[in-house]
């Protein structure tokens, strides 16, 4: 993730949370979903100009939801079902309005977090 994209990155987040440390969580999530293997630490300090919440940005995580519900409904056994499969299924659906600079990856704990409201005690 360049420095560019991390900005912009942390900018969208800004528009859906006002917490600090939820935000540095899908950062560092995103940077070793993909893979870096480097030490990685981030500070976020949010000054009075900080980008506000957007109610355009939370109809994502609405969006997910029934596309994971759909999935969940195509599957044959509950057994079937993972985060894997899951993130595996909705790259492939081609979603807009994702994270620039973090994608799908970056809604990796959002997916997680909606797959075990869905399937509690399953996944």
């Amino acid at each position: 993730m360049s420095n560019e994209e991390l900005c912009d990155f942390v900018r969208s987040r800004m528009h859906i949370t006002e917490s600090l440390e939820d935000i540095c969580n899908q950062v560092v999530d995103r940077c070793l979903y993909t893979g870096s293997r480097d030490n990685t630490g981030i500070v976020l300090i949010a000054f009075p100009g900080a980008p506000k919440l957007l109610d355009e940005e939370r109809g994502l995580n609405t969006r997910l939801e029934n596309k994971i519900k759909e999935i969940l409904d195509n599957c044959k056994s509950e057994g079937d079902v993972d985060l894997s499969l899951v993130m595996n299924e909705l790259i492939d659906d081609k979603i807009e309005g994702l994270p620039p600079g973090g994608g799908l990856s970056s809604k990796r704990m959002t997916v997680g977090s909606i797959l075990k409201r869905l399937r509690p005690g399953k996944i």
